[in-house]
């Protein structure tokens, strides 16, 4: 692991509450409501399979990610987590009553708006940020890359 790789989980974390009663952490839940907002179907692999919450990982770890964006996506996993605490456990109609009370919220809404964008980037952007893995979401849509591919992340 890279100093700002490091540097980066270890905030992450200093975010996370730190008491007995937190069964989970932010990247449960985010990585749960990934995979309910992309599931997994006949036709479609799913968050799990694209890595979603590797390549939202990989890119919030990097110097260029914007540091509100990552406050952001920890506070809304912490609401989350004050509505629900064992959210991750729960099946997929009691999430989506959950997501649902969540984005009658201003917050909520524009959290889960975030998720999504960065779900449906994940799927789309360049293997070499962590998600689109083997370029499934490419070949789900029939594109083909543009060439020369990135050999490093944002051209550095």
């Amino acid at each position: 692991m890279g100093r700002r790789n490091f540097i980066a989980l270890a905030l992450l974390l200093l975010t996370i509450p730190l008491t007995k009663d937190t069964a989970t952490n932010s990247w449960e839940i985010i990585k749960s409501i990934l995979e309910h907002i992309f599931p997994k179907y006949k036709n479609f692999i799913g968050a799990k399979e694209f890595q979603l919450t590797q390549f939202l990982h990989v890119v919030s770890s990097d110097k260029y990610f914007k540091k509100e964006d990552l406050k952001v996506l920890v506070d809304g996993s912490k609401k989350i987590y004050i509505l629900k605490n064992e959210f991750t456990s729960l099946d997929s109609n009691q999430k989506e009553k959950i997501l649902r009370e969540f984005e009658q919220q201003e917050f909520g809404q524009k959290w889960l708006s975030m998720v999504m964008n960065y779900g449906i980037e994940g799927m789309f952007s360049d293997p070499i940020y962590g998600g689109n893995k083997s370029e499934l979401g490419w070949k789900s849509i029939g594109h083909n890359s543009g060439l020369p591919r990135p050999k490093v992340k944002y051209g550095v």
